[in-house]
């Protein structure tokens, strides 16, 4: 149609042109403007996420109180959670403690028995006075020892699998606890802008209203998606604290919380009181929705 010389050529040949020309661009549009329109909007969506997200660490770190948070108001990121959490998690202590534990039964398992020394002086086996010396060694089959030591390796080996699969889950709860708090946080954004613009219509819905420019139906409703929007925002910094207390519980900070209590061992202490300290921790733990609570016995 564009090359041709016929008959009624010069009507065919603008409309030819026009189908190659919307052809060659919408071809063009779709193999190359919009691909690179997608990249170019798809990394600033991403530096906008990163920074919202480093903004929530730096607001979530201002708000959290606490013994342990009240040291130090140094900027804290996600990763340097996760890595403090590896490090001072009472839970993950414990599992490495255990570990080293087996660890150290291997050095010693073909250790002889301690060898006894027993002396007899007196009249014990007769009128007569009589004197017995006895030394006593206890020696085992080495197959015992062998499978003395096979166990202590297996039980090692457990222990290193349950300490990875610990950190795999303290990581986890780490992550989803941090992001539920900048969720959190964002939301609260949200709803004080809300209740901001909220109580200016509220305000010039009762400045009509006194000169009748409006009815009472409306200021009603105002103050009452007013008073909606600040019950949410209660709501919500009442989460904003039980997942800070959760996370602090996670990182298991050197501070003493509702889920971590620290005794004193001494000597003559009063075991009647364990029971109430478990029941008690219990409770804290079920009322958090956390699986465990810690009872750490120490010396000064």
């Amino acid at each position: 149609m564009a090359l041709s010389n016929g008959a009624g050529a010069e009507v065919q040949r603008p409309l030819a042109t026009v189908v190659i020309g919307g052809l060659i661009t919408a071809t063009f549009l779709t193999l190359v403007v919009l691909p690179v329109l997608y990249v170019w909007f798809e990394k600033i969506k991403k530096r906008k996420r990163k920074v919202h997200g480093h903004v929530a660490v730096i607001l979530f770190l201002s708000l959290l109180s606490g013994k342990a948070f009240s040291q130090s108001s140094t900027e804290m990121t996600l990763e340097k959670m996760i890595a403090a959490g590896k490090q001072q998690n009472l839970q993950l202590r414990a599992i490495g403690k255990e570990s080293a534990y087996w660890k150290q039964l291997q050095s010693r398992v073909y250790e002889l028995p301690k060898t006894q020394l027993l002396s007899e002086y007196g009249n014990i086996n007769g009128i007569k006075a009589d004197t017995r010396l006895t030394l006593s060694q206890t020696i085992v089959l080495p197959v015992i020892y062998k499978r003395h030591a096979d166990y202590y390796r297996a039980s090692e080996m457990a222990s290193d699998k349950m300490l990875l699969l610990k950190e795999q889950e303290l990581v986890r709860d780490i992550r989803q606890t941090f992001y539920t708090i900048v969720d959190l946080l964002e939301r609260d954004k949200l709803l004080r802008q809300l209740d901001s613009q909220y109580t200016h219509f509220a305000e010039a819905a009762g400045r009509r209203l006194k000169v009748g420019e409006t009815n009472i139906l409306e200021k009603t409703t105002l103050d009452a998606q007013l008073q909606q929007i600040k019950l949410q925002r209660l709501q919500v910094n009442a989460d904003i604290k039980s997942e800070q207390q959760k996370l602090q519980y996670l990182l298991s900070l050197s501070a003493e919380n509702e889920v971590v209590e620290f005794k004193e061992a001494k000597n003559g202490y009063d075991f009647s009181k364990l029971g109430k300290y478990f029941s008690a921790l219990s409770n804290e733990a079920n009322l958090k929705s956390l699986q465990d609570a810690w009872l750490v016995f120490g010396i000064k």
